[in-house]
């Protein structure tokens, strides 16, 4: 969503494509009760729903007690034109910050206990989880392990995702119009596009200055 150019992060949208995007889903009927994750789920696990978009610790939470099978798969593709499949990573992240009050000459010790908890988290954990607990407790067969390799080697995550509360939200667009019942991306990224990049603007700034 952003990019950069000569050390500036400039905001980059193809918005003809995006409001295909934003089209496509506010023109299918939504079920009575609406679309959020509690009726989605509901739905699914009692076999009246046959897809269901969702993060991987649903599978965990929701699906393991469920009488009917169930597969993993990857989001389509948009078309014929589209390489990989892609999945977007969910924005509940968890992050690690330092406060700027620490003192510069612990700086290097924090950032390198920091770096080797990451690096063994890597190392460990990760591998458990993904291989494990993912494609043998919470997959019921091995094409959705094949299908959670695919969709871990197209997962993604950007500037606009991390830094979203900081840059006026463009990350919840799309969820935003399509609770509004909206198909007009056009016009909301005219009336936003200026804001973003400003915000943008101040947050590279501020990070340059620490």
């Amino acid at each position: 969503m952003a990019r950069l150019v000569a050390s500036l992060l400039l905001l980059c949208v193809s918005v003809s494509f995006l409001a295909s995007c934003q089209e496509k889903p506010v023109s299918v009927p939504t079920a009575e009760g609406g679309t959020n994750s509690e009726n989605q789920i509901n739905m699914f696990v009692s076999d009246r729903a046959l897809f269901i978009p969702s993060p991987f610790s649903v599978a965990a939470s929701s699906f393991k007690t469920m009488n009917s099978d169930y597969g993993i798969i990857p989001y389509p593709k948009y078309d014929e034109i589209q390489e990989e499949y892609l999945t977007r990573i969910q924005d509940a992240v968890a992050l690690i910050g330092v406060p700027i009050t620490l003192a510069p000459d612990k700086t290097e010790t924090v950032a390198a206990t920091l770096e080797a908890l990451a690096a063994e988290s890597y190392r460990r954990v990760t591998p458990v989880y993904f291989e494990v607990a993912m494609k043998v407790k919470y997959s019921r067969d091995d094409i959705s392990s094949q299908m959670l390799d695919i969709i871990r080697s197209g997962a993604y995550l950007n500037f606009a995702s991390i830094y979203n509360e900081s840059i006026g939200n463009p990350w919840f667009v799309m969820r935003n119009l399509m609770g509004a019942k909206s198909k007009d991306f056009a016009s909301w990224y005219a009336k936003n596009e200026p804001i973003i990049q400003k915000k943008i603007e101040e947050v590279t700034e501020s990070i340059r200055a620490r």
